[in-house]
């Protein structure tokens, strides 16, 4: 696959969905964050509009946005099983929800399946770090290092190179609440954060050095943690989008595929879910490091347009309030 130039993180419209994975298989493995960027890629390709957080926080319905509900358990704990699949459109995308990244329900079976060739995906995108280094025991995070080695050489066994892609989990806030964290765990609410970063620091090294694709989420979510959820695991809509779309241009790139112009459309679209805020955000991020962060290096023309934002959010005091939460701390005396 052939490199290409990024402008950054595109937005992407139903078009561009469709285009992008239309005739393959796509695969999203991971926990309930994973399945909010499954959910709102189906509100991209039916609706071509920003979710709705109630949509996030649903679970085990017969059918969102028209895809099936393939499989349910809704015990709780770590034996929860939920599987979904979107065919339509051309489509065929679906999303597992495990809580270890291997063994597992799903992976478990179908590789047997893939390695003789039956029913094997186009792409595989997974994530699972938090079920993993904080539900399985004191042992947990050792566990999760030998999974994710383990899972790494299944991968290799049944899938073909550049078919899989690994994200690392997004950045966790001060104190979780999420329901994954149960009341015997209270003592790991603030903690998880520091947890999550150790074990994507470790997932990072080890697929890189083991040529696996990966995108590390971790690193260009911290940045724009307002648009994180009050449970400080899950994103809210606008966070949401963000990701799936950087998650959409990192694959373009992999792919060699010209990701979607900066339109007009585009902007008005995210503009009602909060665009200005993730504006402001990289206006903070620019005044705070100096500069942008590289995925975010645009055209001479862009910048131009990227700089007019920034000029109408200066000039709207009103539109600015949310920077006081990252003012850098005054220096101690």
């Amino acid at each position: 696959m052939g490199s290409i130039d990024l402008d950054g993180p595109a937005l992407f419209l139903d078009s561009d969905v469709k285009k992008l994975f239309g005739g393959k298989k796509i695969l999203f493995v991971g926990d309930s964050n994973m399945r909010a960027w499954y959910k709102d890629l189906l509100v991209i390709v039916t609706r071509n509009q920003v979710a709705h957080p109630t949509h996030f926080k649903c679970k085990m319905e017969e059918s969102f946005y028209n895809d099936s509900l393939v499989i349910a358990d809704d015990v709780k704990g770590r034996d929860y099983k939920e599987v979904r699949n979107y065919t339509q459109d051309g489509l065929d995308i679906t999303f597992a929800f495990i809580t270890k990244c291997w063994p597992n329900y799903y992976l478990s079976s179908k590789m047997k399946e893939w390695r003789s060739g039956e029913n094997r995906p186009d792409f595989v995108v997974m994530c699972s770090v938090a079920w993993d280094i904080s539900r399985y025991g004191v042992n947990g995070v050792e566990m999760f290092k030998r999974s994710l080695n383990q899972l790494i050489y299944e991968v290799k066994s049944c899938l073909a190179p550049g078919s899989f892609l690994w994200l690392t989990n997004p950045p966790m806030g001060r104190k979780v609440t999420a329901a994954f964290l149960v009341e015997d765990l209270n003592f790991l609410a603030e903690m998880m954060r520091y947890h999550v970063m150790e074990a994507n620091a470790y997932s990072l090294d080890l697929m890189i050095k083991e040529e696996i694709d990966v995108f590390d989420l971790h690193y260009y979510m911290c940045y724009v943690t307002d648009l994180r959820d009050q449970d400080a695991t899950h994103w809210r809509p606008a966070g949401v989008r963000l990701i799936v779309c950087l998650l959409l241009t990192h694959v373009c790139a992999l792919w060699g595929i010209k990701p979607p112009p900066f339109r007009k459309k585009e902007v008005e679209t995210m503009r009602q879910a909060n665009y200005d805020t993730l504006m402001e955000s990289f206006l903070y991020m620019k005044q705070y490091n100096g500069k942008l962060p590289q995925w975010f290096e645009r055209t001479a023309e862009f910048s131009k347009r990227v700089s007019s934002i920034f000029a109408v959010l200066e000039a709207q005091p009103e539109l600015r309030d949310h920077l006081q939460l990252f003012q850098k701390p005054e220096e101690e005396a």
